[in-house]
């Protein structure tokens, strides 16, 4: 850029700038609460797989309550964008499970 920083140092200062500015934890809060839960999404117990635009896999999102500084635990990418479709809804969700449940058990699942 001209400035002395090979582009891929600048994309993560980047990176780490939105990261910033989309948290709520301090980064040692954030390392507890992932070291809390075993490096894996707080929901499915799996570790994060979806990647960055560069490649790299991504942190666990702050999974929080809306209005709030409650931050209820980290989350992968699918469960956090599922938890958000949902609306943060635990009625919607029993509703969804009740529905793949039913379906499941019509063709003997």
């Amino acid at each position: 850029d001209g400035k002395g920083v090979c582009r891929e140092c600048y994309n993560e200062r980047a990176r780490l700038a939105v990261n910033a500015k989309n948290r709520i934890l301090t980064p040692e809060q954030y390392q507890e609460m992932l070291e809390n839960q075993g490096g894996v999404c707080a929901n499915c117990h799996q570790p994060e797989t979806k990647k960055s635009k560069t490649g790299k896999i991504k942190e666990l999102a702050e999974d929080h309550i809306h209005g709030t500084v409650y931050v209820r635990g980290l989350l992968c990418s699918a469960c956090n964008q599922g938890a958000g479709i949902f609306n943060d809804s635990p009625e919607l969700l029993r509703k969804m499970a009740d529905y793949i449940e039913h379906h499941n058990k019509l063709v003997g699942l």
